[in-house]
């Protein structure tokens, strides 16, 4: 995946994923996430229908696999700037 510094994206901070500010928001945001999902999933499933539909299957394909982008663009964003700040 190649990285844009400014990437636009509902979990990605408004700082470029090259700041360490930046980093860490998007991070943030992606735990918060993934403690959303692990409710979902750790909650009451008698009382509750959870991913019982095609479009509920679908929608949480496309959170998780949305989030895995991300993941790289930061995993990508940190790596670069690791490089430069190597001797």
């Amino acid at each position: 995946m190649k990285t844009d510094p400014h990437l636009k994206h509902h979990l990605v901070s408004i700082l470029p994923l090259t700041h360490p500010t930046g980093a860490a928001e998007t991070l943030n945001n992606c735990a918060n996430l993934l403690l959303l999902f692990a409710d979902l999933f750790g909650g009451d499933t008698e009382k509750y229908a959870i991913l019982d539909g095609d479009q509920a299957r679908l929608a949480m394909h496309t959170q998780l696999l949305s989030m895995a982008g991300v993941l790289e663009a930061v995993s990508d964003a940190l790596t670069i700037e690791t490089a430069k700040a190597s001797p």
